[in-house]
């Protein structure tokens, strides 16, 4: 598979790792969709709160489909990928006080896809 080696592949030939351009279109896509759920917030102010919660969705189902698989096959956690790892943590973590009105963090939520993808775009 030109040249890379076959365990960065699942089993339908996808790269395993993503590039940063794809975790740039993540993080662009989940912005997207915060600003849809703030115009759905002006109109109706609880499917803008499904929504905002919703446009987390992409974002935390790759990442975490990433991470699983990481740890799947044994490769360590360090460096970049740890810290976008805790990042992944803390959204989880928000978004279960959200869901369940303990706290409502959508500020921090924000900030954490930020500092994610400063924490990406440092890295090229």
């Amino acid at each position: 598979m030109c040249g890379v080696p076959s365990f960065l592949f699942d089993n339908f030939g996808e790269i395993f790792f993503m590039s940063s351009k794809q975790r740039e279109n993540l993080i662009y896509l989940t912005a997207i969709l915060i600003a849809v759920s703030g115009l759905f917030h002006l109109v109706d102010t609880l499917t803008g709160k499904v929504l905002f919660d919703l446009a987390f969705g992409p974002y935390l189902y790759v990442q975490t489909r990433h991470f699983w698989k990481m740890k799947k096959l044994g490769v360590a956690i360090e460096g970049v990928e740890s810290r976008r790892y805790y990042i992944l943590i803390a959204l989880w973590i928000c978004l279960l006080f959200t869901l369940i009105n303990f706290l409502s963090v959508p500020f921090l939520m924000i900030f954490l896809v930020m500092v994610d993808y400063l924490v990406v775009s440092q890295t090229e």
